[in-house]
């Protein structure tokens, strides 16, 4: 979808208590915006919010690879 070298243009979303996973898209505009998974793995974590419990089960652990 992408047209931006090294992405494989999805993210796995895993629910550890649901033993769940998810994959989903990455919008072309954030790729672009937040160039490579540092930016992009900033933006998930800040769209969490500051009121998420930090050991609470919605808290995002996120493991980002790439530049």
């Amino acid at each position: 979808m992408t047209d931006i070298g090294g992405f494989q243009d999805r993210v796995a979303r895993v629910d550890l208590s649901e033993g769940d996973v998810r994959y989903e898209g990455i919008d072309t505009e954030d790729a672009r915006k937040y160039i490579g998974a540092r930016g992009l793995g900033v933006k998930y974590v800040f769209e969490q919010g500051p009121d998420v419990d930090p050991l609470g089960p919605d808290n995002l652990l996120a493991f980002m690879n790439g530049p």
